[in-house]
């Protein structure tokens, strides 16, 4: 089948609880765009978007021959990745999570260090992927491993006042596999 016969996207806004929400984007940065709860819930525009959890959608785990389906994952939700995530619990325990990429920030990681942990020790312990920070360290490195245990630690390497940064989640024997390729390109040059 055609790559895009094999993806399915929802777009839709993933929350702990329905809500409603509006996006305020700064003019001149898209990057910088703002998601807000509309204050009066029973309110309904064009720029209004309906939040739900995931869990209450119920997304299937398995395809149309009843294979079950690799799921990546991409969480930039602009400060509201723990509402999104804890509204998705359920079906983070149930499917078969291969990758995830999530921006996040680590002044949100200090405000609810258990939810994060129940999140992050689904990632890690069911699904056994790793945390890896996407920045260059000292030594030219370009992911560097996260102990889900010590996010006071989880910053921007390069530039700590940095708002935010990508972690992405992989199993740990692609990464050893691709740094081997890498230094193996690297040895024969």
């Amino acid at each position: 089948p055609e790559i895009f016969d094999r993806f399915h996207l929802f777009s839709i806004a993933a929350t702990v609880i329905p809500e409603k929400f509006t996006l305020v984007v700064p003019e001149g940065n898209k990057g910088g765009t703002q998601v807000n709860t509309v204050q009066d819930q029973s309110s309904d525009s064009k720029d209004t978007i309906h939040g739900y959890p995931i869990d209450m959608i119920h997304l299937p785990i398995v395809n149309e021959e009843n294979k079950v389906r690799p799921v990546l994952l991409k969480i930039d939700v602009e400060g509201h990745e723990l509402a999104a995530l804890l509204g998705t619990l359920n079906y983070l325990y149930d499917a078969n999570i291969v990758f995830a990429m999530m921006e996040l920030r680590p002044g949100l990681l200090k405000q609810d260090v258990y939810a994060w942990t129940k999140i992050f020790h689904v990632f890690q312990y069911n699904h056994g992927l790793m945390p890896y920070r996407v920045d260059y360290d000292d030594e030219g490195n370009f992911l560097t491993m996260l102990d889900i245990h010590k996010m006071d630690e989880w910053t921007h390497f390069k530039h700590p006042r940095v708002l935010y940064f990508d972690v992405i989640w992989m199993k740990e024997e692609f990464v050893v596999e691709e740094k081997e390729k890498n230094d193996t390109t690297n040895d024969s040059n």
